[in-house]
């Protein structure tokens, strides 16, 4: 599986995205789920019709990277069956989550049992999975520190539901935990404080602790392939104002 955390900001560095993948479109996966429950989950300063727009944006990007999205209506799965769930996702080979809270996210795709499929495709090299924000961060075993701008107690699921499950962990399908927004100055989190500075904060906090972090900082697209632990940090050289030539750099940490 290979992880691509997406740029947002600043506006161009979307087009990291789309350059990089026209570059390997013959061999791209084509049918990719995309999830954005946690839109519908968190982003309680938006309306429905706000949030649906946004998501349909996302959707209109990840076509002209090259990608099929289509969406599945996962809430009726949370006790719903199974079997024809894994059946209706056999046919994607990629997968894109966007954002939301990072513990309500992880808690949703463990209850629709999206994480399984996940960590079945963990092995494979085709595999793509894609993510913003909370997307990439929700698949740390470890989300030591992240509740500094996510709250992991919500209630959003119930008590009912949520038994049984770590309020503070995430899928562990890496060891390293993602975090994107690093030195963004234009978000605002859930508390209403800058989002880019709790993540700083953020950082600090699990560098302390001897957590491993990859900090992926906006105008920058990381790439991980779990097959080979092969890690890349994808951006435009800076004297590039004309945004033309990806730079690929190998990420250590």
């Amino acid at each position: 599986m290979k992880i691509y955390t997406t740029p947002v900001y600043p506006a161009w560095s979307e087009n990291i995205a789309r350059d990089y993948f026209k570059q390997t479109e013959e061999s791209m996966p084509k049918n990719m789920l995309y999830i954005g429950d946690g839109r519908n989950m968190s982003d309680v300063s938006r309306s429905r019709e706000q949030i649906d727009l946004l998501k349909q944006t996302r959707m209109s990007k990840l076509k002209k990277w090259g990608f099929n999205p289509q969406q599945i209506v996962l809430n009726q799965y949370i006790k719903g069956n199974k079997k024809e769930l894994f059946r209706k996702l056999s046919k994607f080979d990629s997968v894109f989550v966007d954002g939301g809270n990072t513990f309500d996210l992880a808690k949703f795709l463990k209850l629709t049992s999206i994480d399984c499929w996940i960590e079945y495709n963990r092995d494979n090299p085709d595999f793509i999975y894609m993510g913003y924000s909370s997307g990439v961060t929700a698949l740390s075993g470890n989300l030591t520190g992240i509740e500094n701008f996510d709250s992991p107690y919500t209630g959003r699921f119930g008590y009912e539901l949520s038994a049984g499950l770590d309020n503070r962990s995430g899928l562990g399908i890496t060891e390293n935990t993602m975090i994107m927004q690093h030195k963004d100055s234009q978000s605002v989190a859930e508390n209403g404080r800058m989002r880019g500075e709790m993540i700083d904060e953020t950082i600090a906090i699990r560098n302390e602790r001897g957590l491993q972090t990859i900090a992926v900082e906006d105008g920058k697209m990381f790439e991980w392939d779990l097959v080979t632990n092969e890690k890349n940090m994808i951006s435009y050289p800076q004297d590039d104002q004309r945004k033309r030539n990806l730079r690929v750099e190998d990420y250590q940490i």
